[in-house]
């Protein structure tokens, strides 16, 4: 029978609180997740485990520095760490550190030759570049190694679709909506290239779904009021772009308040 203070050791190990830190992270419990690994580093500072954990939930938080502080430490624990290096590419992207990321991300695929999520996020990288051509074989890489990266798909139509490959985009997106039926943003770009392709309607029963999903969806209503204008619903299509409008001031897009305007204008001219 083991002792008081066995079973107390048992409790605060840096393993205890790595566990329990990961089981908060999968419920979405990030600031809790991380006051667990903060305990786990404090009991033993070169814990690369809880480093890395800690950086993945500062992503989850969007605090894109704190993670790469805590990825960039994993590594120099643990040099070998393939998906520190994969997912500190993700936070610098997310800070515009582009280059620095794809160096990241060359590197983890070194390291790891099956890291899906490392191509994946390399052809995020090189389409933000200028060069979904090239993108396109990383996400179809993605794709081989995990059939069901929902991810990979949503990101192999953006780039088809920069390159005029409407078809094989809509492809994609249905691909990315099977494998993920809640995948808002997805319903929005495969409307809009339904769109492009002279589909109004079409587009619009995608556009009503990304509503349905999230209501307070801005540019999901500015395109559905433009396929609506394409239709001569025009009262309708004022509707949506003012429902649109007063949701891109509520977010502070003012792009998209810009272009929104724009619309209204040549609607009201015309």
């Amino acid at each position: 029978m083991k002792n008081s203070k066995d079973s107390i050791d048992e409790i605060i190990s840096p393993e205890d609180y790595l566990d329990k830190g990961i089981t908060l992270y999968d419920k979405g419990n990030y600031l809790d997740a991380i006051s667990n690994f903060n305990e786990a580093i404090r009991l033993r500072p070169d814990f690369a485990s809880a480093y890395y954990q800690r950086g993945r939930t500062y992503g989850q938080l969007e605090q894109p520095l704190q993670a790469i502080s805590d990825f960039s430490k994993t590594i120099d624990i643990k040099s070998d760490h393939a998906d520190a290096y994969g997912n500190r590419g993700v936070a610098k992207s997310r800070l515009g550190r582009h280059f620095e990321a794809l160096s990241d991300f060359d590197y983890a695929i070194r390291l790891k030759p099956d890291l899906a999520e490392a191509y994946n996020g390399r052809g995020c990288v090189k389409g933000i570049l200028g060069h979904p051509e090239v993108a396109i074989s990383d996400f179809e890489i993605a794709i081989g190694l995990i059939p069901d990266f929902a991810e990979a798909y949503n990101n192999l139509g953006t780039a088809q679709d920069l390159l005029g490959q409407y078809f094989e985009a809509i492809a994609s997106y249905d691909q990315a909506i099977r494998l993920k039926s809640d995948y808002v943003e997805v319903y929005l770009r495969r409307g809009v290239v339904k769109g492009t392709l002279g589909y109004p309607k079409d587009a619009i029963l995608d556009f009503e779904k990304a509503i349905d999903l999230n209501p307070d969806f801005a540019e999901a209503h500015a395109n559905m009021g433009v396929a609506k204008y394409k239709l001569g619903r025009v009262n309708e299509a004022k509707n949506d772009l003012h429902t649109a409008l007063n949701l891109a001031e509520k977010i502070g897009n003012e792009k998209l308040k810009t272009e929104i305007l724009e619309t209204l204008s040549k609607i009201e001219k015309q």
